[in-house]
């Protein structure tokens, strides 16, 4: 039975106990599991956090305790437990639906549930942040060297102590696209995701060039909003299905044109919606929307892309790794997309870590509830990239590319990272 927002709480509990019992204890989830790396302790694994939900009775499930709750918090929802589990148990999915059928008012904490409730789900209550935002960050936040590549400071340790971040968008990317005049007949809708709209437009931008640099026209749909993956990771269901039906609607103005995303966490939520619903209308949109998205490195290859080079190359020869997200390799199985785009950039050399299956320590809210573990498992990241002499770290995930940001100017690390669309970018002129 599928699991989803319209499922009532007994029958919820129900299948969540079912779904954990199919755990058999192997362990083989522990050598892959980045938190169980870092901690040691066998609440960290899914293992342990399947065992402690398969040992519930229903009326204690009800009033679980806070311990329980920080346990279940303690997942990335990376999948590594998942790939490698021989009895085919979605530990990840399982521990992510035990977050709103275990606290449904009790998880994620209140300021971020807050925010998913009622900013996350208002585009024009989002606009309003990010106006504020930029007004108040000089107050807030304080500058850092601009030849680090990032801007701001965090000095509250509540959030992370001295946590990076990028400066806010001069304005939000729909917003500008707005009032360009779209193609009459677009070949391409573009989803533009939350970090993509308002604090890298330079990557929205890039993306859009490459695709005109295939003759084709791109149309931005105004009216989109976040994917959801935020509240989907939070357990918050009715959040997340509110997100999807907002963009499903959106998109469906576009025809059935392909849609593609240049963040891979947001590419591979969109792909799942289907999951979100019954059987009913809802569903059928969903699936006809999901079969039309396609992450920018699928679409780029399927297409056929080659950068247009004009006597043109990258100046110095790079050595580039690509950080493979999660939510590209293990949730939607691409691999080899990214290296072959990278490998057709001339002036680069692509170089193989021999760890591209480690997590960043990103996930989602996870480095805000969890920063210092996280920090942990970066540290881990990095190390074979430092060890490789890689002077360019690419990836295609925004969770993971804020996570690179912060890390590497964390440690003093030279290291630069890009994104996909953006080293692509560089390669034709302008």
């Amino acid at each position: 039975m599928q699991v989803n927002a319209k499922t009532s709480p007994p029958e919820a509990i129900e299948q969540l106990l079912v779904d954990a019992s199919r755990c058999v204890k192997c362990g083989r989830c522990l050598s892959v599991c980045p938190v169980y790396r870092e901690t040691g302790r066998e609440q960290g694994v899914a293992r342990g956090k399947l065992s402690l939900i398969e040992s519930q009775e229903d009326k204690e499930l009800k009033r679980s305790s806070k311990k329980l709750k920080e346990i279940i918090s303690l997942c990335l929802l990376c999948g590594a437990c998942t790939e490698n589990c021989p009895n085919l148990v979605e530990g990840d999915k399982i521990i992510q639906k035990a977050r709103g059928v275990l606290f449904s008012k009790k998880y994620p904490a209140l300021p971020l549930k807050l925010m998913l409730q009622h900013i996350l789900t208002s585009p024009k209550r989002m606009d309003k942040l990010h106006k504020a935002g930029k007004l108040l960050q000089p107050f807030f936040l304080k500058k850092i060297p601009a030849e680090s590549g990032l801007h701001l400071r965090f000095p509250l340790s509540s959030w992370g102590k001295n946590r990076v971040i990028p400066d806010l968008a001069k304005e939000p990317c729909l917003t500008k696209y707005s009032l360009k005049k779209s193609s009459a007949k677009p070949d391409v809708a573009l989803f533009v995701g939350c970090v993509g709209n308002y604090l890298f437009p330079n990557i929205t931008e890039a993306a859009v060039e490459i695709i005109n640099q295939m003759n084709l026209s791109v149309q931005i749909p105004r009216k989109q909003g976040c994917c959801g993956l935020m509240a989907f990771g939070a357990g918050m269901d009715e959040i997340n299905v509110e997100l999807a039906k907002r963009n499903i609607e959106a998109f469906e103005k576009t025809g059935s044109h392909p849609i593609v995303a240049p963040c891979s966490s947001c590419s591979a939520h969109l792909k799942h919606y289907p999951d979100l619903f019954d059987e009913d209308e809802w569903k059928e949109r969903a699936k006809r929307f999901s079969q039309r998205v396609k992450d920018i490195s699928e679409f780029l290859v399927e297409a056929g892309y080659k950068p247009k080079i004009s006597g043109r190359t990258l100046g110095v020869k790079r050595r580039l790794t690509f950080h493979d997200p999660c939510h590209l390799r293990r949730k939607q199985g691409i691999f080899d997309g990214p290296r072959k785009l990278l490998k057709s950039v001339p002036g680069v050399e692509f170089i193989e870590t021999g760890t591209e299956n480690l997590c960043c320590g990103s996930g989602g809210s996870f480095n805000v509830s969890h920063y210092d573990l996280s920090k942990k498992i970066f540290r881990r990241r990095i190390k074979p990239i430092n060890e490789k002499k890689v002077d360019t770290v690419v990836t295609s995930c925004m969770g993971c590319f804020l996570q690179f940001l912060d890390g590497l100017s964390q440690e003093g690390n030279s290291i630069r990272v890009k994104h996909l669309v953006e080293i692509l970018g560089e390669a034709f002129p302008r």
